[in-house]
């Protein structure tokens, strides 16, 4: 809210016949009392205290403060981004009370440029982003663009509903209720300001501050309105008693200002609307003699030089000549009509309602006096008046703003739905292609376990019962082995050129978004087909027997390693530190199946750590054994998971820090190779830590 020197602002309880007003007090809440990030209640009081010179202008003209204000902006020599944008926004409100829509829309436009620019993840920046659609949504239907109007309100309201903090949404809802109202709305409009009245008594504000009570007033006084132009007179009573008692309750807490001489002034102030609108309520009852002592109540108080209370008391006149003609009791509609006419060529801004009120009843007057050459003057400048108002207005009415947005919403969801099936019928390719090589894994294997069958059946007849039953157990257990082993060797030659052909036609300039997604995902899925037969491959029982074991320096070994995988840590920006041991460390190893080992830790080490991460590989000797150490700071293994880690098939499976697939296979392949060596191996980790794996190979004595 744009506050003056004193603490009073410069808008009212009656913000809704300024709808433009009450844009702007409610964004202006929405920047200084839910601050976050680096847009701090502090940096936000210091940038609207630099513009208090150009409010107080406000009461000369707006075209007057718009001066004072680009020169106050252009004398700061920091401009941080709280300046910025309440400069932009104040601005904009300007050149729209001037009329200038496009100008209004510019300086909008440069503070939307600038919440674009931060990210929504932030619940400041994204009050900020929604409140700066809104104001630039409320300058377009002042203007008369009422589509692009529409389409600013559906981004603000989109954006509103998807706040994890409902308190923070509720101002947004408010807004909406003030458009509706705008456009005559009134049920709707009030199903709004009730649910921005139940949210708001709910939220937890610090300290209940001054925006909260203005804004429980504005919203109390909001729904007594809409009662009243719905004709519900009782309802609109009530409220308007309700509204009464919170400006009492706000004054005794010193809600307005820590004066107590402006925080009473200001209240009285408030009071005065209310009693304008109360006495509306008793002319439709026919109290009118109750009315009249209102309505002088009200203008007692708000028939002042100030623009804010001079508007509510031109209105107030308006609806007292009203009421007087109704009487006719025409000298004292002759003097209200007369104070009506002073206060309108005093006040630099256009009240339209008012001027339009005062051709009315002064035809009517003339009328009713028998002056037909007035009477005819004032008729047809009020008739030319009323009809330019009406066009105006009329395709702002005509539009129904909330079917409008919720026709908006069904259409975003409809489109939503529609990527939702396109997805669907690729995850269903995907499945039926899994599926069918299922199938023929399985017919394979069928064939295969038949064939063992008969074998078996033919080596019974020729043993007896026990020589036969253990030989065909050895067979069918290399026969496994070997079936696991063309079954994986047929399948490494087709994944891996489905993933080379995929990889290629990602790289071609012609393919679409759509199909570079499906390439991608058929990528990243042959990929892991092809890590999971690596590891079957590495699960064969003949592949320790068939190689020759020799001695090998464990840190020669090792490096080699470690240099094979600097690529794969490099895609993850991490790095691979090796500290050998002093000397030579000869073991007697299948080097391969070692350095597979190593291999399968080390990658182990890149998947669970996250990016720019440092992986230690740490080798020693220690009393007749050699030692390597590899160290991680990564996720770390939960104490639930780690009983089961080297167990072959584990279900101790996590995904990696980019999304990595794990088989459940490297850790059981290692403990059954260090087994095979005579070695140790065990872990030490601590979940948001890391984890360090160390294995112990016996020294060979063959140097």
């Amino acid at each position: 809210m744009y506050i003056n020197k004193t603490g009073t602002s410069f808008f009212n309880l009656k913000v809704l016949p300024a709808f433009c007003a009450g844009v702007l007090i409610i964004t202006a809440i929405l920047s200084s009392c839910r601050q976050r990030g680096d847009l701090d209640a502090r940096m936000d009081k210091e940038a609207d205290s630099i513009f208090f010179p150009s409010h107080d202008l406000l009461s000369k003209g707006p075209d007057k403060a718009l001066i004072s204000a680009k020169a106050v902006y252009k004398g700061q020599k920091t401009k941080n981004i709280a300046l910025k944008l309440h400069y932009y926004n104040y601005v904009a409100y300007l050149y729209s009370l001037l009329g200038k829509t496009d100008s209004a829309v510019l300086y909008a436009d440069s503070g939307i440029l600038i919440t674009d620019n931060h990210s929504l993840t932030d619940s400041g920046w994204e009050l900020k982003y929604t409140s700066r659609h809104f104001t630039k949504a409320n300058i377009l239907y002042n203007g008369g663009r009422v589509q692009p109007a529409i389409d600013e309100f559906f981004k603000a309201k989109d954006r509103a509903e998807k706040f994890k903090n409902q308190c923070d949404a509720n101002l947004i809802y408010h807004l909406l209720g003030l458009a509706l109202y705008k456009q005559q709305r009134y049920d709707v409009a009030k199903q709004y300001f009730q649910r921005t009245l139940n949210i708001v008594k709910g939220c937890d504000i610090p300290s209940k501050n001054q925006y909260f009570d203005l804004e429980v007033q504005e919203l109390i006084s909001d729904i007594a309105l809409c009662y009243h132009k719905q004709h519900i007179n009782d309802s609109a009573r009530i409220y308007y008693s309700k509204a009464l008692k919170q400006i009492s309750l706000s004054e005794s807490r010193h809600r307005y200002n820590t004066d107590t001489m402006v925080n009473r002034v200001v209240a009285r102030r408030n009071r005065g609307i209310v009693y304008g609108n109360i006495a509306q309520v008793m002319v439709k009852e026919n109290k009118l003699d109750s009315a009249e002592l209102y309505f002088k109540k009200s203008l007692n108080i708000t028939n002042s030089t100030s623009w804010g209370e001079l508007y509510d008391a031109q209105l107030t006149l308006m609806h007292l000549g009203d009421m007087y003609l109704q009487q006719r009791q025409l000298p004292k509609l002759k003097q209200t009509l007369d104070s009506l006419d002073k206060t309108l060529k005093v006040n630099k801004f256009n009240n339209e309602d008012a001027i339009l009120g005062w051709k009315r009843l002064m035809y009517q007057y003339a009328a009713a006096y028998n002056l037909p050459l007035q009477e005819l003057t004032y008729y047809k400048n009020y008739i030319a008046m009323r009809d330019s108002m009406a066009t105006a207005k009329r395709e702002k009415t005509d539009t129904d703003l909330n079917k409008e947005l919720n026709a908006r919403s069904q259409k975003l969801e409809i489109s939503l739905l529609k990527k939702d099936n396109q997805l669907n019928r690729i995850y269903l390719w995907i499945v039926i292609s899994l599926s069918v090589m299922a199938v023929v894994i399985i017919v394979l294997v069928l064939y295969n376990y038949r064939r063992s069958r008969r074998n078996v059946k033919a080596l019974t007849q020729l043993n007896n019962q026990v020589s036969s039953q253990k030989t065909a157990l050895e067979k069918a257990n290399k026969d496994k082995d070997r079936i696991l082993n063309v079954v994986a060797h047929d399948l490494r030659n087709p994944v891996g050129v489905t993933g080379f052909l995929a990889e290629s036609m990602l790289m071609e300039e012609s393919v679409d978004e759509r199909t570079a997604e499906s390439l991608t995902m058929v990528k990243r899925a042959s990929e892991n087909a092809l890590g999971l037969i690596n590891e079957l491959l590495s699960l064969r029982a003949d592949d320790s027997e068939n190689m020759v074991r020799e001695t090998t320096d464990l840190n020669q070994l090792i490096k080699s390693a470690v240099n094979l995988l600097e690529f794969k840590a490099a895609e993850k920006q991490q790095r691979l530190v090796f500290n050998p041991s002093p000397g030579l460390l000869p073991v007697l190893v299948v080097p391969e199946r070692v350095s597979r080992v190593v291999s399968n830790l080390v990658t182990n080490a890149i998947k669970f750590s996250y990016e720019g991460k440092v992986i230690e590989i740490d080798v020693k000797r220690e009393n007749k054994r050699a030692l390597f150490t590899i160290r991680d700071n990564g996720v770390g293994i939960p104490q639930n998971l780690q009983a089961n880690v080297f167990d072959m098939f584990t279900t101790s499976k996590q995904y990696g820090t980019s999304g990595e697939k794990s088989f459940g296979l490297g850790l059981s392949i290692c403990k059954q190779i260090v087994d095979e060596h005579s070695g140790d191996i065990s872990f030490e980790s601590k979940v948001g830590q890391g984890t360090t794996f160390t294995v112990s190979l016996p020294l060979s004595d063959n140097v």
